[in-house]
C-alpha cells in the first residue's frame, strides 16, 4: 500500500520509470497520456445506506467524491462490489497523475473508468 505522505515519492519515481519505458517500448516519440491512479483500503472509512438500514452494505458503484474526500487533489471513494459478510470497505483512490492533453477527462469520467 501507499500512505498519503509516500505520493509525491511514488510518483515521481513511478512517473520516470513509466516514461524511460515507453521511450524503450515504442521509440523516443512515444509519449502516450497516461493517468496514475493509487487506490488505498487501510482506511476506517465506511458507508451506510441512507434509509435507515445500516444492517445492509451499499450497493456497487457508491462513489463519494464530495465532503468527505480531500480536497487538496483528485480523490474519491467507490465501493466496487456486494459486500457478502459485513461492512463493504470502499476503496480510497487518488489521482496523482492526469496528462494536461487528457483535459476533457474530469474526475467523473474517472470514477466510471475505475
Amino acid at each position: 500500500g501507499v500512505s498519503d505522505g509516500q505520493f509525491f515519492p511514488v510518483l515521481s519515481l513511478e512517473l520516470n520509470y513509466l516514461v524511460e519505458a515507453f521511450k524503450n517500448a515504442g521509440g523516443p516519440t512515444y509519449d502516450p497520456q497516461l493517468v496514475i491512479i493509487v487506490g488505498q483500503k487501510r482506511h476506517q472509512t465506511r458507508f451506510w445506506p441512507d434509509d435507515g438500514w445500516a444492517s445492509e452494505n451499499v450497493p456497487p458503484g457508491t462513489v463519494a467524491d464530495r465532503g468527505i474526500a480531500q480536497v487538496s487533489h483528485m480523490n474519491f471513494y467507490l465501493v466496487a462490489h456486494k459486500g457478502i459478510k459485513g461492512t463493504s470497505i470502499p476503496c480510497h483512490y487518488h489521482v496523482l497523475h492526469k496528462d494536461r492533453r487528457l483535459g476533457a477527462i474530469g474526475a467523473k469520467d474517472l470514477q466510471v473508468m475505475t
